[in-house]
């Protein structure tokens, strides 16, 4: 994506699916609440012989161009100042912001668009754009709750680098909107190294729990300290780590994950608990990505 310097944008996928409508509030608000310019994508891949694309190839430019210009209109409503631009890509919507993403502050999504089959709760291109983009992909979800104002920030918590990651940006993300912050992590003897008796004595148990407390905490020291505006509260729970975080985050603001957390195979872009949030989480899903990429 060729841009002039300048911040960068937050982008948001569009279709006009009423998943997409939401997706265009949140991003024109976090553009807006961060001073950031909008960028909307629409992307579209006609996959038939080129004797078929010629008659067809008109009506959908109109159809792509008519769902920008209704994205943007819904874009200045939020915000009569914000910056926006717009942009067609002829391919497929997953590949088209992965690409974008290279040059943004943050992608935004719905979390199913149109055309995609009502029993799926979490589309193709929603997971796809989350387990490879090389920014924060923000899943809004179309049945689940949007708060506006103040409220919560909800993050899981390993000791990853994904999900230190995340920490970082859930901090952010409370301090511009006045949030708290709720760190939750989750642990459960199935998921521990090594091999942990069931009929362990108490004091072996209490001092696994205490242990998984302090990491906790110091996972959230460092942010605090950057944030001291913004209010931290800790929550160590046994159980599955996806269902705690669903729980945690009734709600909630914002969600935020770490794109895989400690155990996750390397080669694997979407850990299994957060592509688990995505499908139930009943607010708006942050997965962040360890890299070393920054926006330019």
């Amino acid at each position: 994506m060729n841009r002039t310097s300048g911040p960068a944008p937050v982008v948001v996928g569009v279709d006009g699916s009423a998943a997409s409508d939401l997706a265009v509030d949140w991003a024109a608000a976090e553009a807006a609440r961060r001073h950031l310019p909008l960028l909307v994508v629409h992307a579209w891949n006609l996959d038939f012989s080129a004797e078929m694309i010629g008659p067809l190839l008109s009506m959908v430019e109109r159809q792509s161009f008519d769902c920008l210009q209704a994205a943007t209109r819904r874009a200045r409503a939020v915000s009569a100042d914000l910056r926006v631009s717009q942009r067609q890509e002829r391919t497929g919507a997953s590949a088209a912001l992965v690409t974008a993403s290279l040059r943004a502050d943050t992608v935004v999504v719905g979390d199913r668009g149109a055309g995609t089959y009502e029993r799926l709760l979490t589309g193709s291109t929603s997971t796809q754009v989350a387990a490879h983009a090389h920014c924060p992909v923000v899943v809004v979800r179309a049945t689940g709750s949007h708060p506006d104002g103040a409220g919560r920030v909800v993050v899981g918590v390993d000791s990853s680098p994904s999900a230190s990651d995340a920490v970082a940006y859930a901090m952010a993300q409370a301090a511009a909107r006045g949030s708290t912050v709720t760190a939750v992590h989750a642990w459960d003897v199935a998921l521990v190294e090594g091999t942990l008796a069931l009929n362990a004595p108490l004091d072996v148990w209490e001092a696994f729990e205490d242990e998984r407390v302090r990491m906790t905490a110091e996972a959230v020291a460092g942010y605090a300290e950057q944030y001291p505006e913004v209010t931290v509260h800790t929550d160590v729970v046994r159980g599955p780590a996806a269902d705690a975080l669903v729980k945690a985050a009734a709600g909630a603001d914002l969600l935020v994950v770490g794109s895989r957390g400690r155990g996750g195979f390397l080669g694997l872009m979407l850990g299994s608990v957060s592509r688990a949030v995505l499908h139930a989480a009943p607010c708006p899903v942050a997965v962040v990505r360890h890299t070393d990429h920054r926006p330019r």
